[in-house]
């Protein structure tokens, strides 16, 4: 996934936001994304625990440092969808 993401012309992102068997809140982010030929990866980027408050603040700080992980600019994301999280 890394490699490909490296070659990503634009990104989307997925997310959605559920409890586990400990009920500690789960933030899934999936990334699909497209290259220069038109190829389309879609992949689980990241399930990020979210410990304590789940504020939108810090939804965004986890989803920022996992985009930062992988390289992912924010200018190249087009699109954000979620269930509510």
């Amino acid at each position: 996934m890394c490699k490909r993401i490296k070659n990503f012309e634009y990104y989307s992102l997925a997310l959605d936001e559920s409890s586990d068997i400990s009920d500690i809140s789960q933030l899934a982010v999936f990334v699909r994304g497209i290259d220069s030929s038109f190829n389309i990866t879609e992949e689980l980027g990241s399930l990020i625990p979210m410990t304590g408050t789940t504020t939108d603040k810090n939804l965004y700080n986890k989803l920022k440092s996992m985009l930062e992980n992988y390289s992912i600019p924010l200018e190249k994301i087009v699109g954000i969808s979620t269930d509510g999280a």
